[in-house]
Formats: C-alpha cells, structure tokens, sequence
C-alpha cells in the first residue's frame, strides 16, 4: 500500500553534489515581472478567443484583396509601360528605315 508520505516531497532541501547551488525564492521584482508577463500572456489568448474568427478572416479578405489589386496594377503596368516604349521605337526606326528606302 501506497502511503502518503511516498507521494508528498521530502522535507529536506536540495543538495548540489559540488556544493554550489542553494535553492531559493526569487526576488520579489522577479515575481512582479513574471506576474506581468503571465497576465499579458493569459489577455493575449482571451482576446484570441473572444474575437470570432470569421470577423477576423472576413476582414483580412477585404484588405489582402484590394492590396493585391493594387500590386495587379502596378505590376501590369510596370511590364506594359517599357514595352510600349519598346514597340514604339521599333515602329518609328521601321517607319524611318522605309522613308530612307522610299528616297533611293
């Protein structure tokens, strides 16, 4: 039979085979701080899980949407622009060429 000083922890402090580490309570601003973090952690999830997921998704749609028509414009635009310039030139160099052709 199990008794129950089996499963409480021993009384006696932890000692450290070199005799170097002495356990203790942390400082009371290292508790603060702890606390703190632990309470930002915990607000953090609650707003998590309080906020309605298809609120969140619907919202992020609309914004990733116009952002990527905006970047469908500047990037049609970005290969369209030197490519006129490209065809244009090459459509005056052709017309200069056979009016040079035309004075023979």
């Amino acid at each position: 039979m199990i008794t129950l000083r089996r499963l409480l922890p021993s009384s006696r402090r932890y000692l450290d085979p070199t005799g170097r580490y002495v356990a203790r309570f942390a400082t009371h601003w290292r508790r603060g701080v702890a606390a703190a973090i632990d309470w930002a952690l915990c607000y953090v999830a609650f707003l998590l899980v309080s906020i309605p997921l298809g609120t969140v998704l619907g919202a992020m749609l609309g914004v990733h949407t116009f952002i990527g028509i905006g970047e469908a414009v500047i990037t049609v635009g970005a290969v369209a622009l030197p490519l006129m310039i490209v065809l244009a030139l090459a459509k005056v160099r052709a017309l200069a060429g056979s009016r040079e052709d035309n004075r023979e």
